[in-house]
């Protein structure tokens, strides 16, 4: 399903927030403790069992889910673009086109964003790149940030 953000050069995104808990300043910020998800799962279904994620084109629980969370391939991005405290799930990049079969949580063409403490897990793609794929105009710089569980091709 192609349902995606797209980010405009030189902003920058922060997670970590508690607004109903009073946790609103940068001060307060932590993005361990108060998780901001940016989930490509859409409809909640999918399952957390390594095997069934690992047979990716036969997971059912997937077909619905969002082809790229962060989707840049017609917007370019300097490092002044920060994406800073978030959780990446459930992305899952599959098609028959270059642009939908690589990067399952971002996908970046001619974007080189800063990634900051972010944690990507549970992503998927038909061909490369199961959390983030960068053709060779991409340089992002990363920090601090996890990767685990990611299945591609």
């Amino acid at each position: 399903m192609n349902m995606s953000f797209t980010l405009t050069d030189s902003l920058v995104l922060l997670g970590g927030f508690d607004p109903s808990g009073g946790v609103t300043t940068l001060g307060q910020r932590d993005w361990e403790t108060y998780r901001t998800v940016l989930s490509g799962d859409l409809l909640q279904n999918d399952s957390t069992d390594y095997h069934i994620l690992y047979d990716i084109d036969d997971n059912l629980e997937r077909e619905d889910n969002a082809r790229h969370i962060i989707d840049q391939t017609h917007c370019p991005l300097s490092l002044a673009t920060t994406i800073d405290g978030f959780y990446f799930s459930g992305g899952n990049a599959e098609g028959d086109e270059f642009e939908e079969e690589n990067g399952g949580a971002i996908l970046l063409i001619d974007a080189s964003p800063t990634i900051r403490d972010c944690e990507f897990i549970y992503n998927s793609a038909d061909d490369e790149g199961g959390a983030i794929f960068g053709d060779t105009l991409s340089a992002p710089h990363f920090y601090k940030s996890n990767f685990r569980e990611q299945f591609c091709g």
